[in-house]
């Protein structure tokens, strides 16, 4: 979707890409067929060529600093290199501290602890294009960025809002519920109040509940993949029928 979308560019919303996919040119490579004022077309191939450089550079800030936060689900396909995260926490306040940190590359689980590691998340997370998260832009990202004191630039999808774009509310578990993703028995039925409490008995001496909590995290962030391909099925397909 990225190649076909032009509301990244200044000056340019919705009605204008609309106009300009209406008028058959869907994409960046087609651009100089559009008919446009000549002074509008010169501004937009402008920026068209600029998104054609940065996208073969890899260049994600580019697109991360100017396209509406909302609608960076249509980047996913265009950087593959993508963290799924979530955090936990010795609460549920923004100001509690940070228990853990996990990350999903798409084929294993990274776990950073308090105590232990957490300190080398920050290298970690500046190899990705792109970060997916469950309610991350009003919870993860702001603790991770108050805490460890971290800049994101990355493309960033928070799918508790590209659901409810879809009509689809909830918290995690229930939006898992919804596309049948199972849980573990182990962890099936845990939630972030129990993640609370199983951080709270590992520091009390209790070290089975710290590999509860890093698997309960987990399957947390395993999930936000499969719900990521989903949502992003949907809103492209609910995006294209309206052209």
């Amino acid at each position: 979707m990225l190649q076909n979308s032009y509301i990244h560019i200044p000056n340019v919303g919705y009605v204008t890409e609309r106009k300009i996919w209406n008028s058959s040119v869907k994409d960046w490579y087609s651009f100089d067929k559009v008919k446009l004022p000549s002074f509008r077309k010169k501004h937009i191939k402008k920026f068209v060529d600029l998104s054609i450089k940065c996208l073969n550079n890899g260049n994600h800030s580019f697109f991360s600093s100017l396209m509406p936060k909302h609608e960076h689900w249509r980047c996913l396909e265009d950087f593959p290199k993508v963290a799924y995260l979530d955090i936990e926490t010795t609460g549920i306040d923004r100001n509690d501290d940070i228990t853990l940190i996990g990350v999903y590359d798409g084929s294993k689980v990274r776990s950073f602890i308090k105590g232990k590691d957490l300190s080398k998340f920050n290298d970690y997370i500046s190899t990705f294009q792109t970060i997916v998260t469950f309610n991350g832009s009003c919870f993860d990202l702001p603790v991770i960025s108050s805490k460890l004191n971290i800049k994101f630039d990355q493309l960033h999808v928070d799918l508790r809002f590209a659901f409810s774009r879809l009509g689809i509310m909830g918290g995690l578990k229930k939006i898992e519920t919804l596309f049948e993703l199972e849980r573990s028995p182990e962890t099936k039925g845990l939630d972030g109040y129990d993640a609370v409490k199983l951080w709270h008995k590992y520091v009390n001496g209790d070290e089975p509940s710290l590999e509860l909590l890093k698997r309960y995290n987990e399957e947390d962030v395993i999930g936000l993949k499969v719900l990521s391909k989903r949502a992003y099925s949907m809103l492209k397909e609910r995006l294209v029928s309206k052209v």
